[in-house]
């Protein structure tokens, strides 16, 4: 494969996982994200997800990697053998992570490929970035946020009907609902496959922006400067679902998010 040359924004340079013989975790104030990879005996698994350690304690760490590790289980509880006795399906993890300067969000991805059809599950988990503690709607959007996003999402579903499932409504919205912010400090929900839309849609989302959203509860307390492009070179290892892993010329191994990125420049 030829070697490509990226563009990317520093801004972005918070979703690069460093791997390699040992695998170095990524600081973000004092939370240190490292990206763990999956090995099993039992199925074939593929990719990674996140470990959270907090320089300043535990606690806090703790319980974001127990969502993690719910949410893992929650996606090898549907890979389930298609026949008594038989194979496993295979099973992908992967994540993304978006930095809008105030807040920090995690998409965790995980795949089952059970032979026709492939589910795709999608969590998410938004920290406070000067606390690292975790959000709720609520503290996104504000007062009535559940009925906010319930109108919202009845209106896009509305607007574009032909992107979604004929006859599907509106689903309710609760504390599971999965929500992130955007490194733009939008507010985006998103979708399991086959929940709303069809399987050709993915995991569909909504942008609800952030201009709209209360004064105090979605807009960063600060902006962040305009990011400086910064170049990397290397061989493209991986392109699969929301990530792209490359090979730098100085031997590290690179994993950047692809959801907001520029790639007209690649």
């Amino acid at each position: 494969m030829r070697k490509t040359a990226f563009v990317l924004s520093l801004a972005a340079l918070v979703a690069i996982l460093v791997c390699g013989a040992a695998f170095a975790a990524i600081f973000v104030g004092r939370l240190a994200i490292e990206d763990t990879p999956f090995h099993s005996t039992m199925h074939t698994i593929e990719g990674s997800f996140p470990k959270f350690t907090d320089t300043a304690g535990k606690d806090r760490a703790e319980r974001i990697n127990d969502l993690v590790g719910r949410f893992y289980s929650e996606v090898m509880t549907t890979a389930k053998p298609q026949s008594s006795g038989g194979p496993y399906p295979p099973v992908r993890f992967a994540y993304d992570i978006f930095d809008s300067g105030r807040y920090l969000s995690i998409l965790l991805h995980g795949s089952v490929n059970a032979g026709n059809t492939q589910s795709h599950l999608v969590r998410t988990i938004v920290l406070d970035r000067r606390t690292f503690r975790i959000l709720s709607l609520g503290d996104i959007l504000g007062e009535d946020a559940h009925a906010k996003a319930e109108r919202f999402i009845a209106d896009e579903m509305q607007r574009e009907p032909s992107r979604y499932l004929r006859g599907a409504k509106p689903p309710k919205v609760g504390d599971d609902t999965s929500f992130y912010v955007s490194g733009t400090g939008d507010l985006v929900f998103v979708f399991d496959k086959y929940a709303i839309a069809p399987g050709s849609a993915g995991t569909p989302e909504m942008v609800y922006p952030a201009k709209n959203l209360p004064e105090r509860a979605g807009r960063p307390d600060h902006r962040p400067t305009k990011p400086r492009p910064s170049l990397v070179s290397g061989r493209i290892l991986d392109a699969t679902m929301n990530t792209i892993v490359i090979r730098a010329d100085d031997g590290r191994k690179l994993s950047f998010a692809t959801v907001d990125a520029d790639k007209t420049k690649s």
